[in-house]
């Protein structure tokens, strides 16, 4: 019997890593059925925001970390060496949290290893930014691309816009606050799901700029900073240190978030289209330079 793999994915900021937290949480609710479950997140740069966001919530879970790269890209031989030392952990489901500019088709490929199986493919579909994202001419493809190669949509941040309107594939949909779906993701098939025999290919030019925050600033200079940062950027995310105590800070789209966090290493991970990094480099020298001072 191999061990089935059931994949998250969606474009950065679409909620991925808020599901697996409220699957994880489902998990726990039935004595001894976590034990078996593992969840591996894979994060497209050198902080993984994502697997500390996962483990604060649920510290005792298997959850590992593949940061640097995307798994269906250029970190593909170490997400096989991880996956090899599940089944003597007694693994019998894993959850893989693809990065935000993962390709389903190719995780699906990536997933045909001995003793492993493709499961379905849930896609999260950010109903707040996702017509945005289409007609962008850096990474719209690469939206488009994610959604059409979804085995199920889930629709996340609704109902800011109609579903009629963004145009989506046919395809089984949930709503991302529906309990069932939480059920549908804990319950992999239990034999492997057809799978392309060549990995559709959309290019993304994204580049991915890790600012290290070693000093410590209040939250209203931390929004500030992320609220000044030019439109072209997609993705923000990391912790900050405060006054108050450490928080985790995201913006998705021009919305910031700010939410406390256990202590954390401070350091923000941002997503840009790569023409933009030089420019994005001195816009982070000149605006934010106070986070990005050394500690005393």
């Amino acid at each position: 019997m191999t061990i089935p793999i059931t994949i998250v994915a969606g474009y950065l900021g679409a909620g991925k890593t808020t599901l697996i937290n409220q699957a994880l949480d489902r998990a726990l609710q039935n004595p001894g059925s976590s034990d078996h479950l593992a969840v591996l997140v894979n994060d497209f740069g050198s902080i993984n925001i994502d697997e500390a966001l996962i483990r604060e919530q649920h510290p005792d879970s298997q959850v590992v970390g593949l940061a640097n790269g995307c798994v269906c890209c250029t970190i593909a031989d170490d997400f096989s060496r991880t996956l090899a030392t599940l089944p003597e952990l007694g693994i019998q489901h894993v959850l893989l949290e693809a990065s935000g500019v993962a390709l389903p088709d190719k995780l699906r490929r990536q997933c045909l290893l001995p003793g492993f199986h493709p499961s379905e493919t849930f896609v999260l579909v950010d109903m707040q930014n996702h017509q945005s994202h289409l007609g962008d001419k850096y990474v719209g493809r690469l939206a488009a691309s994610q959604v059409e190669q979804a085995g199920q949509l889930v629709l996340s941040k609704a109902p800011a816009t109609p579903v009629s309107t963004l145009n989506l594939p046919d395809r089984p949909t949930w709503l991302a606050e529906d309990p069932a779906l939480i059920e549908a993701l804990l319950k992999p098939a239990p034999e492997a799901l057809p799978v392309p025999q060549t990995a559709k290919e959309a290019t993304t030019d994204l580049a991915v700029l890790v600012t290290p925050l070693t000093a410590q600033v209040t939250e209203a200079q931390i929004r500030t900073a992320l609220s000044e940062l030019p439109a072209y950027v997609q993705r923000v995310k990391g912790f900050a240190r405060t006054p108050k105590g450490c928080v985790c800070v995201h913006r998705v789209g021009q919305q910031v978030t700010v939410s406390p966090s256990s202590p954390q290493e401070g350091g923000l991970v941002l997503f840009c289209p790569t023409e933009f990094r030089p420019a994005l480099t001195r816009h982070l020298d000149h605006v934010i330079q106070e986070l990005r001072a050394p500690s005393c």
